[in-house]
């Protein structure tokens, strides 16, 4: 089945709203935790208007996804549940060199493999929030943009570019 923009925007997403400082502005602001705090946001002068804006923000970025074919993130369905335990099968000598550094790092070896995880998880949700911040920039000013591969002296000339 082919999952349409309306099959997604009727995900049960869980939405984190909240009372900006009067030095942030003021308002409230709304945000989709699992797409990034930063990436699906909507703002108001009140919780309303926030959740509002918000629902538009993500019918775009919902659009953008599906017309370049990258995938979406779903909520869990209410009926998975999730113990925080998981056992995972690795070959020996990863399992070796993962043990030494964690002695190395004076923690045990879940604490050390979990900090492995989030960090390399947290990097890759910051290079996907990246990219879509260069395709944005790239729509919005219609800036060409020019790949590695594509870099020449003539590349650059006289004209703003992004590279990618």
């Amino acid at each position: 089945m082919k999952k349409t923009l309306a099959y997604y925007m009727e995900l049960p997403y869980e939405v984190m709203l909240r009372k900006l400082r009067p030095e942030e502005g003021g308002g409230f602001l709304a945000c989709i935790p699992l797409l990034g705090e930063n990436r699906c946001v909507g703002d108001g002068e009140t919780p309303q208007g926030a959740l509002k804006d918000l629902e538009e923000v993500k019918k775009d970025l919902f659009a953008d996804y599906l017309k370049r074919g990258e995938m979406i993130p779903e909520p869990a369905k209410p009926d998975e549940k999730f113990s925080g335990k998981l056992l995972l099968r690795i070959p020996k000598i990863l399992h070796c060199q993962l043990s030494q550094a964690a002695k190395e790092n004076e923690t045990s070896l879940n604490s050390y493999i979990t900090y492995l995880l989030s960090s390399n998880h947290a990097s890759e949700r910051m290079t996907q929030q990246f990219d879509f911040i260069c395709g944005a920039i790239h729509k919005l000013w219609k800036w060409p943009v020019i790949s590695p591969e594509d870099e020449t002296e003539e590349s650059y000339s006289n004209q703003p570019y992004l590279t990618h």
